[in-house]
């Protein structure tokens, strides 16, 4: 917006209201940057400043009593168009030239709470002022907003990330939708030099100490154990982990969380590793992060997804815990010997001790997508037909899956694509695995049966009442689960922790629909968990402890 609006007198600016919020936004802030970033400077502002309330309840100011800051009447409101379209895939995004902190808010709003901003301002009037409109200082505490200023912000830029070596370097920039884009567009050159430049450091890093390892040391009994701690339903392999007790079996944990922005570059986890005598991280593979961990210090990694990446031929050290025995033919495929390949699966999910205040019944807990097809995918039109084609099947029938790569793979014959070049996991993680979960539910609404639906990505307009909503926390699943008198496992895949969770498990993949829905039906008669692979061994502490000492 670039129009400057002059207001007139207005009893509804409470400017004395505004300015006590200012200042308490400052001194929040500030207190928060000592932790992080101490040697930022924060400009006194000109005399000629006021603070008051934006006409859509946002903090900002006027200058000389008339003019809007950043010619803007309605900051967050612009802020919410110009950044509508924002989506950061990796851990740091870098925002370019924010004229009000609304901006950085509502970027921050878009965000996981694992993801973080670091904010480039030439003017550092404008990083004062922003500092002013809103209090970030949570998310400063949390290492998820950094901030560059004044003319020379790439010398800052760069001894930002030499000073934290854990923070990575962002992955892409975050430009509001402007009219004048020069001022932004012109920091993308020096932000993405000093970028390479810090990489290049790092990985060199890595390599000295990858190469520093090599040689011979005393053992220290510490295991580094990557564990996310950011709540992902179904997918909680890192709190496993790191609720193992290995101590009495003579090794001490050392958890690193990548959730955390400021130790999620490769360098922080190389750190740890190197204090350590091993290496264990659910579905993090060594081949993932090359040239980071010394190949002598064993990396054991617990498999709880049947992808399975080629063996590292660097380290015959390293060793697989596949959550499901039916994989371990796939991973020797893969080039993992026998000797490296261990069964554990999911350990049995507690259930809550207290009497669930959930609906009782049959459950559905998962959380889907939107079926709409990725950028990539519209612009092949075989592999939008593809899409399509999927989309229609399993909505309407997901029982056609017996084997998700084999399903793929035929289905992409059908329009002669070839596999070179196409993003089969985008397919699979996109749209065949939420066109089945879709599908499933589909049926049992469309049969009129009695189920609870909780989760992320569900259509409120289509079930309606039967809709609970998102799953947030574990207590929360724990709840859940202790209140169902059945679970519907709802992937395309036969092992899943959905069926260590306690109560009847009914399986949809690998079964008819009619095998289905007659289970369903005689869910309430159901007094137990269904077979499933599974069952033994678990992964716990005396597997762990074997597996390390045979590393």
């Amino acid at each position: 917006m670039q129009a400057i609006e002059t207001p007139g007198p207005s009893r509804t600016l409470n400017r004395s209201a505004a300015s006590e919020r200012a200042a308490a936004n400052r001194e929040a802030n500030e207190r928060a940057l000592q932790q992080s970033q101490p040697d930022l400077c924060i400009l006194e502002l000109p005399p000629d400043l006021e603070w008051v309330f934006a006409r859509d309840g946002s903090l900002t100011a006027l200058l000389g009593g008339s003019t809007w800051w950043a010619g803007c009447s309605l900051p967050k409101r612009a802020a919410r168009f110009m950044l509508k379209d924002i989506d950061v895939a990796g851990v740091t995004a870098c925002f370019l030239h924010p004229t009000h902190a609304a901006q950085l808010r509502v970027a921050l709003g878009h965000l996981e709470a694992r993801q973080a901003i670091l904010a480039i301002q030439p003017d550092p009037k404008s990083l004062a002022v922003a500092l002013h409109c809103e209090d970030f200082s949570q998310d400063i505490a949390a290492g998820r907003l950094w901030f560059v200023a004044g003319e020379d912000w790439p010398a800052a830029l760069e001894a930002l990330l030499a000073r934290n070596p854990g923070l990575p370097t962002p992955s892409q920039f975050i430009r509001p939708i402007l009219s004048e884009p020069e001022a932004a567009d012109r920091l993308i050159e020096p932000a993405q030099a000093v970028f390479t430049e810090v990489g290049a450091r790092r990985t060199a890093i890595l390599r000295e100490r990858a190469a520093e390892l090599l040689k011979i040391r005393p053992p220290t009994g510490r295991v580094c154990v990557v564990a996310p701690t950011t709540f992902r339903l179904w997918d909680d392999a890192g709190r496993v982990l790191r609720e193992i007790e290995l101590a009495g079996s003579g090794f001490t944990v050392r958890p690193f969380d990548p959730d955390q922005p400021t130790c999620a570059s490769p360098l922080a986890l190389a750190e740890m590793a190197s204090d350590c005598d091993a290496v264990i991280a659910p579905n993090l593979y060594r081949s993932s992060v090359p040239e980071m961990v010394s190949a002598g210090i064993p990396w054991i990694s617990w498999v709880t997804s049947p992808r399975i990446p080629s063996a590292d031929g660097s380290s015959k050290r390293d060793r697989l815990l596949l959550a499901d025995k039916d994989w371990q033919a796939a991973a020797q495929q893969a080039g993992w010997t026998p000797s490296q390949i261990r069964i554990a699966g999911w350990p049995p999910v507690a259930n809550a001790s207290h009497p669930s205040r959930m609906p009782a019944g049959l459950a559905l807990v998962a959380d889907t997508v939107t079926l709409t097809p990725p950028k990539h995918v519209e612009s092949f039109s075989s592999h939008l037909l593809l899409w399509e084609h999927i989309r229609a099947e399993l909505t309407s029938d997901p029982f056609a899956i017996d084997d998700v790569h084999d399903y793929l793979k035929t289905r992409m014959a059908r329009y002669q694509i070839d596999s070179s070049g196409f993003d089969a996991g985008a397919f699979v993680d996109g749209l065949v695995v939420p066109a089945f979960q879709q599908g499933v539910a589909n049926l049992l609404f469309e049969e009129g049966l009695a189920f609870s639906l909780f989760g992320k990505g569900w259509n409120p307009m289509q079930f309606g009442t039967q809709l609970q909503g998102p799953v947030t926390s574990r207590q929360q699943l724990r709840a859940i689960v202790s209140g169902a008198s059945a679970l519907v496992h709802l992937w395309p895949t036969q092992s899943h922790p959905v069926l260590s969770s306690g109560p009847p498990v009914i399986r949809a993949f690998g079964r008819s629909r009619t095998q289905f829905l007659n289970d369903v039906r005689r869910a309430p008669l159901l007094t137990h968990a269904q077979p499933h692979s599974l069952a033994a061994p678990v992964l716990n502490a005396d597997l762990l402890a074997s597996v390390l000492k045979n590393a």
